[in-house]
């Protein structure tokens, strides 16, 4: 699909993603007055969560070998050690960013230090504030750090 002034939308998405916030924004804009729709972003490849770097796979084989693995159905998983974030590969776009939502919180929990489980079963009070105080940072430098993931989690289809 081609915009007003000839320049395709998938020209303008691979600009938007690498793309400063101000021009970003005026490709959004100049997307909405011509109505052409811009895709959902890719997730990142690489996320910052502290000072690791996770690289990030949409890879069904690597989440079915951990449901084996724990015994459970994940849709995500994650491994501070491997500083990997796996994805399942076919899930629905708004539902994969939660997933990727839900990830970066275990790993800013991982840099914190926290393991809630284990403060839980230790009988500590206020385990509840305690993560969320000790997420708040890292959660923070992680959005900031990674523009891309931004771009990415506030992608709406056009209604």
């Amino acid at each position: 699909m081609t915009g007003a002034d000839g320049v395709s939308v998938e020209q303008s998405s691979r600009t938007l993603n690498r793309a400063p916030a101000w021009v970003a924004e005026a490709i959004r804009s100049r997307e909405a007055e011509s109505g052409a729709a811009l895709a959902r972003p890719p997730v990142p490849g690489r996320l910052r969560v502290g000072h690791l770097l996770y690289t990030v796979v949409l890879d069904n084989a690597v989440i079915n070998e951990e449901n084996t693995r724990s015994q459970r159905t994940l849709s995500g998983y994650s491994d501070s050690t491997e500083q990997r974030i796996a994805l399942r590969a076919d899930l629905a776009p708004d539902y994969e960013a939660e997933v990727v939502v839900h990830e970066v919180l275990h790993q800013c929990l991982r840099v914190a230090g926290i393991d809630p489980d284990a403060d839980a079963a230790a009988g500590l009070k206020d385990v509840e504030e305690r993560t969320v105080n000790a997420l708040a940072g890292p959660l923070l430098a992680a959005l900031r750090d990674n523009p891309a993931l931004i771009d990415y989690l506030t992608h709406q289809e056009p209604r």
